[in-house]
C-alpha cells in the first residue's frame, strides 16, 4: 500500500504529504480492526447485547463531551507532537488491553474504560490531523490534498474491515488487537519523518481572553440564528433523528451476527465492506438522483423511511428465518443498503445545509449542526443498553424500524410545508 500511496501523492504534494497519508492509512486501517476486534471482545466475555451496545456508548461519548473544547486547545499545541504523542499513548492502552486478554483478566468494564481513554486521546488526535494537512502542503493544491488523504484513507479502512473478520475467526481477538497496536506505533513513526520549515501555529496567551469573548458572543448568535430559523431548525431535526436511526446498526450489529444468527466475525466483516461499499456508491450517484427530485424533504423523508423498512425486515429474519443458509448473503444485502441510504442522507443534507444557511453563520451553524447531530447517538445508545436487558435484538430493530418510518414520514411533511412556505414568502417579496 505504501508504494501506491507515493506513486499518486509524491510527485505533486511532496513527501511529507506522503509521509501523512501513509500514517492517516494505517490509522485508519487499523481502527477498522480495532472497532470490531473489541467490540467482539467485549461480546464474547459476556454474551450480553447490553454490554455490546454500552461499549459503543462509552466509544462515542468523547467525541461528543471531548472533542469541542480539544479543538480550541490543540489550536495552541504543536500538531505534530500531538498526533505522535496521541499514537504512541492509544498504541501502550492498546498494549495493555492485549495483555490483560492473554493473562485471562480481561472483563468488559476494564476494557470500555481503557476505550473511553482511547476515544479521548483520540478526540485530540483528529483536530490536529485535521489541521496539519494545510502546514505541509500548499494552498492551490489544498483540495486535491484533502481529496487525496480522504479516499486513500477510505480504501484503508476497507482493507481493514475485510481482513480483522478473517483475523478474528483465524487467530482470535488477540492477534487482532496486537495488529492494531503496531499500526498505532507505526503511524507515530511515519508522522515523525515528517519535516516543517516551520512551526505550524504559534499563539500568544495574552490575546486569549479577548478570544474566548469573541468566541462565545459568536455562538450565541449563530444558536439564536438557527432557533429562528424554521428551514435551519428542521435540517438539524433530520440529522438528530437520522443518527439515532443509526443507533441498533453501530451498537448490535455483533449480538445481531453472532448471537441472533450464529454467525462469526467473517460476516461482520463481510456486512461491513458492502456497507462502505454502498456508502461509495451512494455518494457517487447522489448528484444523478438528486436532479430527478428536487424536494430535499421527499428525499431525505423517503431515505430515511427506506432505513426504517430495512430494521422491520432484520427482525422478520431474527424472528422467522435465523438459521436460514442465505442469511450471510442477506445480511451483507442490507449492509449495502445501508450504506447507499446512509450516504444518500448525509449528502443531501449537507447540500441542503449549505444551501439554506446565510453564509454569515455558517461556520457557527454548521457546528451545531454537527454538535447536535453527534449528540443524539450516544443518547440513543444509552437507550439501546438499557432496552437489551428486556427485549430482544430482533425487537429492537423493529422498534426502531416503525419509529423512523413515522417520525421521518411527519418530519417529511413539516419540512415540505416550511419549504413551501418560504418560496411563498419569496414569491410575495418578489410582488412587492
Amino acid at each position: 500500500m505504501a508504494k501506491i500511496i507515493k506513486k499518486q501523492t509524491a510527485a505533486k504534494l511532496g513527501p511529507n504529504f506522503t509521509r501523512l497519508v501513509i500514517a492517516n492509512s494505517i490509522n485508519r486501517f487499523g481502527d477498522s480492526i480495532e472497532t470490531l476486534a473489541l467490540s467482539w471482545l467485549v461480546y464474547n466475555i459476556t454474551g450480553s447485547a447490553f454490554w455490546s451496545a454500552f461499549y459503543f456508548t462509552c466509544n462515542q461519548l468523547p467525541s461528543v463531551l471531548v472533542q469541542p473544547f480539544a479543538g480550541a486547545i490543540v489550536e495552541t499545541l504543536n500538531k505534530k507532537r500531538v498526533m505522535i504523542q496521541s499514537d504512541i499513548l492509544r498504541g501502550i492502552l492498546v498494549v495493555w488491553l492485549v495483555a490483560m486478554y492473554y493473562l485471562g483478566i480481561s472483563h468488559p468494564a476494564q476494557t470500555i474504560i481503557f476505550t473511553l481513554f482511547i476515544s479521548t486521546i483520540e478526540a485530540f488526535r483528529v483536530p490536529a490531523g485535521a489541521s496539519f494537512v494545510p502546514a505541509i502542503v500548499e494552498k492551490e493544491n489544498l483540495d486535491k490534498a484533502i481529496s487525496q488523504n480522504s479516499s486513500i484513507s477510505k480504501v484503508a479502512e476497507l482493507i481493514g474491515l475485510g481482513v480483522a473478520g478473517v483475523i478474528t475467526a483465524a487467530f482470535g481477538v488477540g492477534v487482532a488487537m496486537i495488529i492494531d497496536m503496531l499500526t498505532f506505533f507505526l503511524s507515530a513513526l511515519f508522522i515523525s519523518t515528517i519535516k516543517l520549515n516551520e512551526e505550524p501555529a504559534a499563539f500568544s496567551d495574552t490575546s486569549t481572553p479577548e478570544k474566548i469573548k469573541n468566541y462565545r458572543d459568536l455562538f450565541i448568535e449563530g444558536l439564536r440564528y438557527s432557533r429562528k430559523t424554521q428551514i435551519v431548525r428542521n435540517l438539524i431535526l433530520f440529522v438528530v433523528i437520522l443518527n439515532g436511526l443509526m443507533a441498533p446498526l453501530n451498537s448490535l450489529l455483533v449480538p445481531l451476527i453472532s448471537g441472533v444468527f450464529g454467525l462469526s466475525s467473517i460476516t461482520h466483516s463481510s456486512v461491513s465492506i458492502l456497507l462502505s461499499i454502498g456508502m461509495i456508491i451512494g455518494a457517487a450517484v447522489f448528484p444523478y438522483f438528486s436532479k430527478k427530485v428536487t424536494s430535499d424533504a421527499k428525499l431525505i423523508g423517503f431515505n430515511g423511511i427506506s432505513l426504517g423498512a430495512i430494521y422491520i425486515i432484520i427482525y422478520v429474519a431474527g424472528t422467522r428465518y435465523p438459521h436460514s443458509p442465505l442469511i450471510p448473503y442477506g445480511l451483507s444485502a442490507i449492509g449495502f443498503l445501508l450504506g447507499f441510504n446512509i450516504a444518500f442522507i448525509s449528502t443531501r443534507l449537507t447540500v441542503s445545509f449549505m444551501k439554506q444557511v446565510d453564509k454569515m453563520y455558517l461556520s457557527r451553524v454548521s457546528a451545531l449542526f454537527n454538535a447536535f447531530g453527534s449528540a443524539s447517538l450516544p443518547i440513543t445508545l444509552a437507550i439501546i443498553s438499557l432496552m437489551t436487558l428486556k427485549i430482544s435484538v430482533p425487537t429492537i430493530f423493529l422498534i426502531f424500524g416503525l419509529t423512523g418510518i413515522v417520525v421521518m414520514g411527519v418530519a417529511m411533511v413539516i419540512t415540505e410545508k416550511a419549504h413551501n412556505d418560504k418560496r411563498e414568502d419569496t414569491a410575495s417579496e418578489s410582488q412587492e
